[in-house]
Formats: C-alpha cells, structure tokens, sequence
C-alpha cells in the first residue's frame, strides 16, 4: 500500500501524486493539515516535519527523490 502525506499547497506533493500515476501506482492522499495527527505521527517515525512523506508499505520516502522512488517500487 502506498500513501503520500500531502498538504494543498505542496508542490512536491503533486510531482510525487502525478510521478505515482505516471507508473499505474495506486495510492491514497492524506492531508496533515486536515488531519495534524498524522503529522505528528510521521514526525515521531522519520523525525521531520516537511511533506511529501510516501509511505510504501514499512518504508518512508521523504520529499522528491526519483532514484528513491524507483528503488522502492
């Protein structure tokens, strides 16, 4: 499963969402600004605070990182 943490403004956040449908990956979108919980938890997991964080099964991957994304998908 694959989430992307996102907020509505984050550019990065839609190079990451568009990069996920480019490769045929399904995934869900959840907004730390309507759900602050999760930022915190993410916080508490990678130690940053910044979005995009994708989430690929147990593995994070912080920001726009292309090589990241293919080592994990």
């Amino acid at each position: 499963m694959i989430t992307v943490f996102t907020t509505k403004t984050c550019a990065y956040c839609k190079v990451v969402k568009q990069y996920l449908t480019t490769k045929g990956k399904e995934f869900q979108v959840v907004d730390v600004e309507e759900q602050p919980e999760k930022r915190q938890e993410l916080f508490e997991k990678t130690g940053v605070r910044t979005v995009p964080i994708t989430q690929v099964d147990d593995q994070y991957i912080v920001g726009w990182n292309r090589s990241r994304f293919a080592e994990v998908l």
